[in-house]
């Protein structure tokens, strides 16, 4: 669990460390209040909440997945048999 939301946050935080890249290559403090006003963070933000839906639904379609029927776990032979796909 803990996986997926530090995927969702690095994916929202991309844009931000774009910006304060952008700023340090235009040789200004990226550590300014007056770079980050509240229209560069509303779209800042923005692309950041597009960039981890993006991120989300490209993980999500991509992923390798069990495939075929889930088999539960058994006892067989007095022995526990684990869950599997087949």
């Amino acid at each position: 669990m803990l996986r997926v939301v530090l995927e969702i946050l690095l994916f929202f935080v991309v844009p931000f460390a774009l910006y304060a890249g952008w700023l340090v290559l235009q040789q200004r403090y990226p550590l300014v209040a007056e770079h980050w006003s509240r229209g560069v963070l509303y779209w800042l933000a923005l692309a950041g909440l597009a960039c981890a839906v993006v991120g989300v639904l490209t993980l999500g379609t991509m992923q390798e997945r069990g495939r075929g029927g889930y088999q539960p776990a058994v006892m067989k032979d007095g022995q526990l048999v684990p869950g599997h796909f087949e």
